[in-house]
């Protein structure tokens, strides 16, 4: 994922070895769901770029699922 911390977009890329679809969640802190995508990434793509800018300056997860794999990760947004 980059850039980290990250001001507009983060970029994330993965492996879609089969096209299958990806969604994703960002979690506050707290817990809740701030923001969430299905079918986010474009066939034969192995990048998604997400629009973080409506996001407040935090810490944040995003959890991202392609496939049976669901991967965690952290950001800040500044």
């Amino acid at each position: 994922m980059y850039p980290n911390p990250a001001t507009d977009t983060i970029s994330i890329w993965f492996e879609n070895k089969e096209n299958e679809p990806l969604s994703y969640v960002i979690y506050n802190l707290q817990g809740m769901a701030v923001k969430e995508e299905e079918n986010a990434a474009a066939m034969n793509s192995n990048k998604l770029n997400v629009d973080v800018s409506k996001l407040r300056q935090g810490n944040y997860l995003l959890k991202f699922q392609i496939g049976g794999k669901l991967v965690t990760k952290s950001f800040t947004v500044q």
